[in-house]
């Protein structure tokens, strides 16, 4: 299950990375979409299909451009961990900001059903049951 797991993640994030639509067929109608790690502004815990999408309006209105590049999925059976960098100039301030992040999604029944933000690659190894 778990390389399934990683393709599951791995589809998710290539449609995301084209600015596709991403559909609700990726995630359990009860997520919980949790950033409260990241020291992002907007962190904070966002639940059902109405959290997600609530939290990714809110994280991309600020920003002029954006985009981001995946470079890493790391099998932890039940969960998968994805290292990703995202980059941006703010809408208002014209300042560019990069920055490294990692993701670790939970899955079951090829669903995420949580998804954790992470500012270090231990933290999010840790959480997905692994060791740096």
């Amino acid at each position: 299950m778990s390389q399934e797991n990683v393709e599951v993640v791995r589809e998710f994030a290539q449609r995301f990375a084209a600015g596709g639509h991403v559909s609700r067929e990726f995630f359990d109608p009860e997520i919980v979409w949790d950033t409260t790690a990241s020291g992002m502004p907007s962190a904070g815990v966002y639940n059902g299909h109405q959290g997600v999408r609530r939290f990714w309006v809110d994280w991309l209105e600020p920003w002029e451009d954006y985009n981001i590049d995946y470079s890493e999925y790391i099998d932890a059976g039940d969960a998968v961990v994805l290292v990703f960098r995202q980059a941006g100039t703010g809408r208002g301030s014209g300042v560019r900001i990069e920055r490294e992040f990692f993701g670790v999604w939970y899955l079951e029944d090829s669903k995420v059903v949580r998804f954790r933000l992470f500012e270090s690659r231990g933290q999010a190894l840790e959480a997905a049951g692994l060791r740096e």
